[in-house]
């Protein structure tokens, strides 16, 4: 893995881990627009953004259903695997680019404007269809986090519970995605592997080799 992915990957989770989005909305389509395929983008992004939303799962007082969080399991979850694994089996080869730039453009307009107020009384009245779309649309493009926390603003202000919420929901779709790309693609895993260390990196001196013994004996 090259060291700028490896520098923009933390950059991004300390983002992420204060807003509760930032990884997979920056970096999907910069790493597509570095010439990655999606599911090898997906492969180095996924696992530190499910780390980082169960740790502030964990922090916000662990993983409890409330309304929320059971309509995200009943109408979110299974539409993100079907966009999965349309985009990882059917869609596989074709440029995802336009959509992902659609889904930016999409993303800052829900961000801007004035009418805040009815975007947020819209999505009350429509919660359900547009969980239902949330999870197709972050399926396809691994950019639904912007819509995640339109919908998420919409029903908290507290910002300590909008950030919980978007954590659970932020590491539900992450595991679904991470397990349907182990399943159905065969996608290089080694640069997130540790690699065991060797001895000189581990504090160990390596042994120097025994000099070669020279004959001291007298000829007869």
């Amino acid at each position: 893995m090259e060291v700028s992915v490896v520098v923009t990957v933390l950059v991004l989770a300390v983002v992420q881990s204060v807003f509760g989005v930032g990884l997979l909305v920056f970096r999907t389509p910069t790493l597509l627009l570095l010439g990655y395929p999606f599911d090898q983008a997906l492969a180095y992004l996924l696992p530190c953004s499910i780390l980082i939303s169960a740790l502030q799962v964990r922090a916000s007082g662990g993983v409890r259903l409330d309304p929320l969080r059971r309509r995200f399991l009943l109408l979110t979850a299974p539409t993100v695997l079907a966009g999965t694994l349309t985009v990882l089996l059917i869609l596989g080869k074709v440029n995802l680019r336009p959509l992902v730039g659609a889904m930016l453009i999409v993303t800052a307009f829900l961000r801007l404007g004035g009418a805040r107020e009815r975007l947020y009384a819209f999505v009350r009245r429509r919660l359900d269809p547009l969980l239902v779309g949330l999870g197709v649309l972050h399926g396809l493009t691994n950019l639904g986090g912007g819509v995640l926390t339109v919908i998420v603003s919409s029903l908290y202000e507290d910002k300590h519970r909008v950030r919980a919420q978007i954590a659970f929901c932020y590491g539900l779709v992450g595991l679904i995605q991470v397990a349907t790309l182990a399943a159905t693609t065969s996608v290089d895993w080694s640069p997130l592997r540790p690699r065991p260390p060797t001895p000189r990196s581990a504090g160990m001196p390596s042994r120097p080799s025994a000099a070669p013994r020279t004959s001291t004996a007298s000829p007869a």
